[in-house]
């Protein structure tokens, strides 16, 4: 196994995570998961160059799910972080 394919592996495990943290972040408090997932998928994209379709949409995944997610704990009166 070479080294790209170990760091786009790696990638793929971040991005995966990053859209985890954007599904957490839709019910569960946006501001504490939102930039865990941002910063997992900007980390993921300067590691592979293989994947970078994968890291446009992760990363508008995670910005629609934050507002979504503050838009709702906003008008419920949950708490945002």
């Amino acid at each position: 196994m070479s080294r790209s394919s170990r760091l786009d592996n790696i990638a793929v495990v971040l991005y995966v995570l990053g859209l985890a943290a954007a599904v957490v972040e839709l019910f569960y408090r946006p501001f504490r998961f939102g930039p865990i997932g941002a910063l997992l998928v900007l980390v993921a994209v300067v590691m592979s160059t293989k994947h970078r379709r994968l890291g446009t949409i992760a990363i508008a995944a995670v910005g629609v799910c934050w507002l979504i997610g503050a838009s709702v704990a906003v008008w419920y009166s949950n708490p945002l972080y």
